[in-house]
């Protein structure tokens, strides 16, 4: 076996399907990874903006237009710096994709939609075997390869172990790599949203204290049948006395919230909610180990970027390990591993910063930011090369 990859949520099964794709002999395993294909799935309240620059990940995978078929291009992006104490008037700006030539930004993605569909293709591919409801408890360096233990007593021999389990990886923690972590005293509440009127493809970001307040279009189901998820951010002390509102009086909060851009707003579920951090790896290689996604950082939800950044390390890494392979390389060489460290160093370390930074700005309630946020979200937005160069990078 040339890979092992230990956890087989988004990012873990992204990457098995195209290495196994590719040829390579590739095993992954999970707990909660199911023993048969369920012949359907819920649609949960979590979604992702998958970029367009992403997108051919899943083309590689010839699993996308299963994909288009239950996500919502993201064509408009409609940004609000509400009133507040030191301001009277909100600021409200739209971006459209066809500004910079892109049909769209990104497609918004239900998260368990996309799991059952890798899912499904996984179950197709000769190369790749799921183990299925186990998960690894230890693992032995050898020379020229590495030995995989779980907890069903299966040992592996492969030639790299790659920890995609998540944010509390223990592939991560077993192989001794330190992490930077930041704990933001921010909750993330999470819904889905019937609404009155239809969302035409906008995705609305209502900047307010204590986080930004987003709803993103999903897919229209019949007549007049709108939907939107939700992703509203407040500080956790707010986010815990919500929860234990009714659902009316949350409701009625999320009215309040919206503005009117959707009209009436009903719940279609519970809210569910998940504490908000930052978190980069010191490293994301050891010995043949590799670290991708939750395991090698995690993100708040602003910006969009934690799935986007999840699926450039699976590019990557994936990259270089097809040209490892018909080089003849070992795979889990320290030669192999450091193309990888360098490749992704980079890239994580700026926008892990950049979303840092965003997220404590537009969380501030203080007249200083309330000024500094509106003048540069103005200038930003209404000087065209600017407002261009902006919506090409935030959303490559």
């Amino acid at each position: 076996m040339e890979i092992f990859i230990s956890g087989a949520g988004i990012a873990g099964l992204s990457l098995a399907c195209l290495l196994a794709q590719s040829g390579m002999s590739v095993a992954i395993t999970d707990p909660n990874l199911p023993d048969t294909c369920p012949d359907n799935t819920e649609h949960g309240t979590r979604t992702a903006a998958i970029m367009n620059s992403i997108l051919p990940v899943y083309e590689q995978i010839d699993i996308l237009d299963d994909i288009k078929s239950y996500s919502t291009p993201l064509e408009s992006l409609r940004i609000v710096d509400t009133p507040a104490k030191h301001f009277k008037k909100p600021i409200e700006r739209v971006f459209h994709a066809r500004e910079i030539n892109e049909a769209a930004f990104s497609w918004n993605v239900p998260n368990n939609y996309l799991l059952y569909t890798l899912l499904k293709k996984a179950r197709t591919l000769d190369t790749l075997t799921l183990i299925p409801r186990d998960k690894v408890i230890g693992f032995t360096h050898h020379p020229a390869h590495i030995t995989v233990e779980t907890e069903k007593n299966g040992k592996y021999q492969c030639a790299l172990l790659v920890g995609a389990d998540g944010r509390r990886s223990f592939v991560r923690e077993h192989a001794g790599i330190k992490v930077n972590e930041t704990e933001f005293n921010q909750t993330a509440i999470t819904a889905i949203l019937t609404h009155s009127k239809p969302h035409e493809n906008i995705s609305t970001e209502i900047h307010k204290p204590g986080g930004p307040f987003t709803m993103v279009p999903l897919k229209t189901e019949g007549n007049n049948h709108y939907k939107s998820s939700l992703v509203w951010i407040e500080t956790t002390p707010d986010a815990q006395r919500i929860s234990h509102l009714s659902k009316s009086e949350i409701t009625a909060n999320i009215q309040s919230l919206s503005h009117g851009y959707l009209g009436n707003i009903e719940l279609e579920n519970m809210i569910q909610q998940t504490s908000i951090s930052t978190m980069k790896s010191k490293k994301i290689t050891g010995d043949r180990i590799a670290l991708i996604a939750e395991a090698a950082h995690t993100l708040p939800p602003t910006g969009a970027q934690g799935l986007n950044l999840s699926l450039r390390d699976i590019t990557s890494l994936k990259e270089i390990l097809i040209e490892g392979k018909n080089l003849g390389s070992d795979l889990g060489s320290k030669t192999t591993l450091d193309r990888y460290e360098n490749a992704r160093k980079h890239d994580i370390a700026l926008r892990s910063k950049s979303t840092d930074i965003l997220n404590q700005f537009i969380k501030q309630d203080s007249h200083f930011h309330h000024a500094v946020r509106r003048g540069a979200f103005s200038v930003l937005s209404d000087i065209q090369p600017l407002r261009e160069t902006i919506m090409k990078k935030g959303f490559k």
